[in-house]
């Protein structure tokens, strides 16, 4: 479900971190629902149409789309109206439920955006070094260019790569371009060969052995070619490697065709390549150049070495990749239960209780009537506060209507030569610039993210600017400092809901998830709470 979900924000072209997207999905407590889905798509900005129609009417409706399959909890993207018209040939049902999204800018999530741009730096980093290797093999190639030197290099490339993917779809990483490129009629073929019991040689699977003889003979290639200029001192060496390759060979085939009775597509690319390197070596090759030397016992063991240390750290890495996933798997089904309502609410009231506070005017955020309203406990100079906000923020755009905050500072620890403290700065000008002023909430906003955003007063107070002569701190500003001491806050930002300290193990983000559910929650117990009242009233 996930995948496909990224598949089709990319396909609209929508900057979207696919690891981020499939994070949210996957630790939604209602997974692999159709909520999940349209919980994760409002949380990251996404306006999306979801209906049930009658399967007649869909093909009106423009690709690409989602189509949800109730009885599999499964997300089929449509690309293509032929597309459609095949698979709603196999569906028995009479109305079936899709998700439309119109190509558009994200509103602000800036979580998101913090996530996608660390994966474009990340796919630059690496494109920029598989291009500087292959520059370096280009010059390295054409100074000692030959028909030998070519076509064992550039097969022995194809098998590292193609070998890689077969390992890295065995362990369940794998892109769209491959699971299509697996798939037939009887389904993903590759996949039934690699993950079956046959697939498995000296304890290692048939794919990291591939791979460990390519980059092995690569390595090989490249080292003489880089001292030699040529390959003629490992000739000997190279055939004799592929020509161990075809008992292999003719096992793969065999297993494929008698035992499993599909054809893994990329297991016969692999063959593919040997059998080319076979075929160059019987018929390019001079038999008097190719046995004019021995094979040195020392190049054996060197060879030998290498092909050893290559497998071992094959498997390390894959072993490491699938523990990781593991551990990762783990957290998610916990997120799952973490993000319910039900375990945060419990949790919620086994917290500490909050202190009431003296202050006269809170320093408020958000929709005045929200049902959800959250008191953050902040510092001027704390840095998690600052990231906090911006996903306050964010989430202010996202969910405009659903919530309320109120601020509570705490009193600067550094005061700057001939200035008051950035608290009592901030502080005063709320008092006397925004309080009780048009559009109080959005400017309260404002004035916060920009302080944030800046860090320092003497550039902050150039944008706010204010007649400090004459300031005397007030009753309020007083009371906030109180409250923090009254409170005993040790860290910020704190958070404070329904009375209750929220929990060390949610944060600001974690909410976010939360927050149509506590609404619903909140929705239920004042329509509980009015019905007690009505009931009281009329005995």
């Amino acid at each position: 479900m996930e995948d496909v979900i990224v598949e089709y924000l990319k396909s609209l072209n929508i900057p979207i971190s696919g690891r981020y997207v499939k994070k949210l999905v996957l630790s939604h407590p209602e997974y692999p629902s159709l909520l999940s889905v349209s919980d994760v798509l409002e949380r990251l900005g996404i306006s999306s149409q979801i209906a049930s129609v009658n399967k007649n009417q869909l093909n009106k409706l423009n690709p690409p789309y989602l189509l949800f399959q109730d009885s599999q909890d499964e997300l089929i993207l449509i690309k293509s109206n032929k597309q459609f018209e095949k698979i709603i040939s196999q569906h028995d049902a009479e109305r079936i439920i899709f998700i439309k999204i119109e190509p558009i800018q994200l509103k602000g999530t800036i979580s998101n955006e913090r996530h996608y741009n660390i994966e474009r730096r990340n796919k630059w980093s690496l494109s920029l070094l598989f291009s500087s290797l292959f520059i370096l093999l280009l010059i390295n190639l054409s100074s000692s260019f030959s028909v030998t030197n070519l076509t064992l290099t550039f097969t022995s490339i194809a098998g590292v790569i193609v070998s890689a993917i077969l390992e890295a779809k065995r362990i369940g990483y794998s892109l769209q371009e491959i699971e299509s490129f697996c798939k037939t009629e009887q389904g993903d073929s590759c996949e039934k060969v690699i993950n079956s019991k046959g697939s498995k040689l000296f304890g290692m699977s048939l794919s990291q052995l591939a791979f460990s003889f390519f980059a092995t003979q690569l390595l090989v290639i490249l080292l003489n070619l880089s001292q030699y200029g040529n390959l003629n001192s490992c000739l000997n060496l190279l055939v004799v490697g592929s020509f161990l390759t075809i008992p292999i060979m003719v096992y793969s085939l065999y297993y494929q065709r008698v035992k499993m009775k599909v054809w893994c597509k990329l297991c016969l690319v692999i063959n593919g390549v040997l059998l080319i390197q076979i075929l160059f070596f019987s018929t390019h090759l001079d038999s008097q150049l190719l046995f004019a030397s021995s094979i040195q016992l020392s190049e054996i063991f060197t060879t030998s070495l290498f092909f050893i240390g290559i497998a071992s750290l094959v498997t390390f890495v894959v072993n490491k990749y699938q523990i990781t996933k593991e551990i990762l798997s783990k957290e998610l089904e916990s997120s799952r239960i973490k993000n319910t309502s039900d375990v945060f609410l419990y949790l919620l009231s086994k917290s500490e209780k909050i202190i009431p506070s003296n202050i006269e005017k809170e320093i408020n955020i958000g929709y005045p009537d929200a049902l959800i309203h959250l008191i953050m406990a902040i510092s001027l100079s704390c840095k998690p506060c600052r990231m906090s906000f911006s996903t306050i923020v964010e989430l202010f755009t996202l969910y405009p209507k659903k919530l309320k905050i109120t601020l509570r500072v705490k009193a600067s620890q550094f005061r700057p030569t001939g200035q008051i403290l950035p608290s009592s700065y901030l502080i005063h000008y709320w008092e006397t610039q925004i309080s009780q002023s048009s559009n109080e909430y959005q400017k309260t906003l404002n004035l916060f993210n920009d302080w944030f955003q800046t860090g320092n007063l003497k550039s902050f107070t150039s944008k706010y600017p204010l007649d400090i002569e004459n300031y005397k701190m007030s009753d309020d500003e007083l009371n906030h400092y109180k409250w923090f001491d009254k409170q005993k806050i040790t860290r910020t930002p704190t958070y404070f809901l329904n009375g209750h300290e929220i929990p060390k193990e949610y944060n600001i983000e974690d909410l976010a998830l939360l927050i149509n559910d506590l609404e619903e929650q909140s929705k239920l117990s004042r329509r509980h709470s009015e019905q007690n009242t009505f009931i009281k009233l009329k005995q």
